[in-house]
């Protein structure tokens, strides 16, 4: 009896051993640590940086992954083998690496500074168009030559497009209703408005480069500018040379006109 027993004891230890054993090995080969931090070019902990390993090379089979905590500090638990540790973080450069991980042994890659991505931009070329109309604190200044409704006509068809100011079928140009506006071009008195405003019919529009409207004129402007000033500013080097205009007016009942104006300067 004693011999079957001892038998017996010593086959369930042995089973027991090899148990132990297994379970110990198997624990060594799935329970593999790695870690790491990682920093930036401050060497500062980077927090929410991505932390991958992949099989091999392709990046094609992930094993484990995740993210940095608040100090840049990374732990992954994985079997024993080789892998691509890959880091990447917004606005940096990726970082990869081969490690190998051996079982049952903690593994710390130790510090992972990333490097900055430089990007290098195109040349940026910024376009901007002025606004047609500017207000100042006495005046109103459109711009002409951005105002593509105005071209082909004449400075009286510019004079229709301004805000606050009209014309009507006579040539009179009215101010907020007002018709006690005088009439500038390039800032001094001329000819052509001397005997009302039917010579700025002869002005191309094309010449103008803007119109400036003097709500609130000084005291240096005669009487007739009362209700504002308008100075037509031609562009630079105009000169008119031998122009002019011909109209033909019909209506009902029985309204027949025809006028001409020609300039030569």
């Amino acid at each position: 009896m004693k011999r079957p027993i001892f038998f017996l004891l010593l086959f369930v230890t042995l089973m027991i051993y090899d148990t132990v054993y297994a379970i110990k090995g198997k624990s060594n080969d799935e329970a593999t640590i790695l870690t790491g931090t990682i920093h930036n070019e401050d060497e500062e902990g980077l927090p929410g940086a991505s932390v991958v390993l992949y099989n091999d090379e392709s990046e094609t089979e992930m094993i484990s992954g995740r993210s940095s905590d608040e100090n840049g500090v990374f732990t992954l638990e994985v079997a024993p083998g080789r892998y691509l540790l890959k880091i990447s973080f917004v606005s940096y450069e990726s970082y990869r690496t081969e490690v190998k991980v051996s079982s049952g042994i903690e593994k710390d890659l130790g510090i992972i500074q990333l490097e900055v991505a430089a990007t290098q931009m195109d040349e940026v070329t910024v376009d901007a168009e002025r606004s047609r109309l500017e207000m100042d604190i006495d005046r109103r200044v459109f711009h002409v030559e951005e105002d593509i409704t105005s071209l082909g006509g004449s400075a009286l068809d510019v004079l229709d497009y301004v805000p606050s100011l009209s014309t009507d079928f006579d040539g009179n140009i009215s101010l907020r209703g007002s018709q006690g506006v005088r009439v500038l071009i390039n800032g001094r008195p001329s000819n052509l408005v001397r005997d009302g405003t039917d010579g700025l019919s002869s002005i191309p529009a094309h010449m103008i480069k803007n119109i400036a409207i003097i709500t609130n004129p000084s005291a240096r402007y005669e009487a007739e500018g009362t209700g504002g000033i308008i100075n037509i500013v031609l562009v630079d080097g105009a000169e008119f040379g031998f122009n002019g205009t011909a109209s033909v007016r019909t209506g009902m009942p029985h309204d027949h006109r025809a006028s001409t104006n020609f300039n030569l300067n």
